[in-house]
């Protein structure tokens, strides 16, 4: 279904007004975040106090280590330990030390009750601390007691005032006001009405009725001063879990202020837009003959000048002129495609020719080649004493019968040998160490003793005279061994 204008806009409304929604739900969680973070901080002091206090038991023990939280913090206004029994047997404040004047008893707490049942952190209701004159949100923890006897309970009542000071709470956004509500409807902390309604149970009013049961979202309700305003809301989470919530109440007209903004803002752009889009139509119609001509023209002439990739602009909807350009831009692929084959196959003849000349000079290489191998062969079959011819790359191409005898293996077993397989292990290098140097561009002859590995065990002194033999080019090709036994 198309919308028409008047549709769009009220889409283009609705999207703004759910976006603006989204912010103030947005600020809500991250003042939640940062609630749930010192109530997360809570739990791990006081998790870490009971354990110590598990371990160390006794009266003098337990003030000397809760005397330290006053110096140390400022967040809590009262701190100390219940016995079994809920009466409370050390504490503190951010005074000092308590000594209350009439013994105090927190049995009949709710807080102290779950904290034995529970085994774990839980968070009290608003109200009086045990041991101060604070309102105070108090939060208890087991502390073990010996042999499987009932816990004690260490607990901490987190001041509000700092929670509301100290935290994303107390840098509300402009016609933002923030409002935490516990698990029953009670009013701990409000921002920046400072400490109206602290402390007073409201569960009938819209907006904690409305918290209360949705839990965390949006709403357009009445507040607790009665006045009608977007909320969102949100659970602390952590663990506050769902006992904490936080509001965010901004008028509506704060909220859609921006959207109502940004849509006069778009209205008089489209506008504007409009007046502009035909401007530029108008200029286009004027010029756009004009400029397609002088680029037709201009091609022609770079075509004729020899620039066969000059192509003319094919114009959209102008009936003959654009065949022209069409038939123009045709004429020149074709010119230019049999330009480009008549370099094709020029280049191909070209190729053959230097490939002819390359397999010529080849053959020529490999007669001079082979006639200096041949040579080298005839010495080795033809020379008198024991004669080899070896690779450069140490395998043994071919040896005389008195070579097959000094060393008592045939040809054949020689060729799948190198020369390494020949020498004793210990000469090895002294041998290397000579062929290198020849073929570095030493003396091409060289004579040296060095001992040759014989199958039956023994092993041979032998003198060796190694030439190094080169090809037609100078290139290195192979070594002319002759070798005597001089013992």
């Amino acid at each position: 279904m198309r919308l028409g204008l008047r549709g769009r806009i009220g889409l283009l409304v609705l999207e703004a007004r759910t976006h603006a929604q989204g912010d103030v739900l947005d600020q809500t969680r991250v003042v939640a975040a940062d609630v749930q973070r010192v109530v997360d901080a809570t739990a791990s002091f006081l998790s870490a106090v009971s354990e110590d206090l598990a371990k160390q038991r006794g009266d003098e023990h337990c003030e000397r280590l809760l005397a330290i939280v006053p110096r140390a913090t400022e967040w809590y206004g009262s701190v100390g330990v219940a016995g079994p029994d809920g009466r409370v047997y050390c504490g503190t404040t951010a005074e000092g030390v308590a000594r209350p004047m009439q013994p105090v008893n927190v049995s009949g707490a709710s807080w102290f009750k779950d904290a034995q049942r529970e085994g774990g952190v839980v968070l009290g209701d608003f109200g009086m601390g045990p041991l101060g004159r604070r309102e105070v949100l108090v939060t208890g923890h087991p502390v073990a007691g010996r042999s499987g006897a009932r816990p004690s309970v260490l607990f901490a009542g987190l001041d509000v005032r700092r929670l509301a000071g100290f935290t994303a709470l107390s840098d509300p956004p402009r016609d933002t006001a923030f409002v935490v509500l516990d698990h029953r409807g009670t009013v701990v902390a409000r921002v920046p009405q400072g400490d109206k309604l602290i402390g007073h149970r409201l569960p009938d009013r819209p907006l904690v009725e409305t918290v209360l049961r949705e839990r965390q979202g949006t709403a357009e309700v009445k507040g607790l001063d009665g006045v009608e305003q977007i909320h969102a809301f949100a659970p602390v989470g952590g663990q506050a879990e769902d006992s904490l919530f936080i509001t965010a109440g901004r008028p509506s007209e704060s909220i859609f202020a921006d959207p109502n903004g940004d849509l006069r803002r778009f209205l008089l752009l489209a506008a504007l837009g409009l007046l502009v889009a035909l401007a530029l139509s108008w200029l286009a119609t004027k010029f756009l003959l004009q400029r397609w001509t002088s680029a037709i023209v201009d091609s022609a002439r770079r075509f004729g000048a020899g620039d066969l990739t000059a192509r003319a602009p094919v114009p959209r909807g102008l009936g003959e002129r654009t065949d022209v350009a069409h038939a123009l831009n045709a004429a020149a692929e074709d010119i230019e495609f049999r330009q480009a084959e008549q370099a094709r196959l020029l280049a191909e003849l070209v190729a053959a020719e230097e490939e002819t000349r390359r397999r010529i000079a080849l053959d020529i290489h490999d007669d001079d080649a082979a006639a200096v191998g041949v040579g080298a062969m005839d010495k080795v079959a033809n020379g008198t004493g024991a004669r080899a011819v070896i690779g450069t790359d140490g395998a043994v191409w071919n040896a005389n019968e008195d070579f097959c005898a000094l060393v008592g293996l045939d040809e054949p077993a020689l060729r799948h040998l190198g020369w390494r397989q020949l020498v004793h292990s210990a000469d090895r290098r002294y041998v290397a160490a000579h062929l290198v140097e020849v073929l570095a561009g030493g003396a091409s002859i060289r004579e040296f003793e060095v001992r040759l590995v014989h199958p039956a065990g023994d092993d041979v002194a032998t003198r060796l005279r190694v030439e190094l033999v080169r090809d037609c080019d100078g290139r290195q090709g192979w070594f002319l061994v002759e070798a005597w036994a001089t013992a």
